[in-house]
């Protein structure tokens, strides 16, 4: 009988290539940005990824630093400094698309975080009268709060509050009355001496006045 040849069979693999693209989340712990605050920014990949780098990541008034792995691979933080002396409502970080996953797969597009606002303006103050006729007068940042310690003249301190006007004057009045109480004597005759302090919505501080 004719012999069969031996048939020799060969392993194989069939690799596949994925070619879903990478996306990447960003959260902030903080974004409403005052003077001496810092915010940790946190990007939190859809998978393991390379050349990932501070370049990658755009910053609307301010800095990022520090910017590190985590225990996850997935999941990187840097630390958010605002520029000083801005106001700007509407701001946001951006990732860029020069990086890749594992399987070089760049994301679809660039990624912005959700909105974040930046006040690092400390308001402006300004005294412009004090007399036993009109009291204690000036103009600030439009809505700041502005507080006056008042010390009479036998040492005496108390505080007294208003509101600068919520125009583009910012004009804030304490009246004589106020400042020297319903019951003046003699004895209240001498120097007053005034601290004025102005804090805006944010938080943000003048210098006394």
């Amino acid at each position: 009988p004719r012999s069969t040849p031996a048939m020799t069979l060969f392993p194989y693999t069939t690799l596949f290539r994925s070619t879903l693209r990478p996306t990447v989340s960003i959260a902030m712990s903080d974004q409403d940005i005052k003077a001496g605050d810092t915010s940790t920014v946190t990007f939190t990949f859809s998978e393991e990824l390379t050349g990932f780098t501070a370049d990658d990541v755009t910053v609307g008034n301010g800095a990022l630093s520090n910017l590190t792995g985590t225990d996850d691979a997935k999941v990187y933080t840097a630390t958010y400094t605002p520029t000083a002396d801005v106001e700007d409502a509407t701001n946001v970080i951006s990732v860029g698309t020069d990086w890749t996953d594992a399987a070089e797969n760049a994301p679809a597009g660039a990624t912005d975080s959700s909105n974040y606002e930046v006040d690092t303006r400390n308001p402006n103050l300004t005294v412009t009268s004090a007399d036993t006729t009109s009291g204690l007068s000036g103009t600030s940042e439009a809505g700041a709060a502005i507080s006056v310690t008042i010390t009479d003249p036998s040492g005496t301190s108390r505080t007294l509050n208003a509101t600068a006007d919520d125009t583009n004057t910012g004009a804030w009045n304490i009246s004589s009355a106020d400042i020297l109480g319903s019951e003046v004597t003699s004895e209240d005759n001498g120097t007053y001496a005034f601290s004025v302090t102005a804090s805006d919505a944010a938080g943000n501080s003048s210098e006394a006045a």
